[in-house]
């Protein structure tokens, strides 16, 4: 083979810079997949876990309402958690209304002094 043959050749060979680039990021693709698979897997685990401790606390929270006879069903639940919201509400206004009778009898007291001076 002479140079000029060497020398055609190596022209029409492909430059090998763009493949060693393209494997480089193929290289730096692959990690970054498997790192967010690692992710992925970690997440499905706290996942796994966080709906079994889930289900463990609704099987807690029914048998506790079973030992004191309270309803476990979600309809008869949500009647439960609106009359205890009820409760409150009424508790609230019964001590604001207790707070507002005390300023109204203090007022009385002092318009009655007042008035016999």
């Amino acid at each position: 083979m002479d140079q000029a043959t060497k020398e055609r050749a190596q022209r029409e060979l492909p430059r090998t810079a763009p493949v060693t680039a393209a494997l480089t990021e193929v290289a730096n693709a692959a990690a970054r997949l498997s790192a967010a698979r690692d992710r992925l897997n970690e997440a499905r685990a706290e996942l796994d876990a966080a709906i079994a401790e889930l289900d463990a606390r609704a099987r807690r929270l029914r048998r506790a309402g079973a030992d004191h006879d309270m309803p476990v069903g979600p309809g008869e639940v949500d009647a439960v958690e609106r009359a205890v919201a009820e409760f409150e509400r009424a508790a609230n206004d019964l001590v604001r209304n207790r707070g507002d009778a005390a300023t109204l009898d203090d007022d009385l007291a002092r318009r009655r002094a007042r008035s016999t001076d």
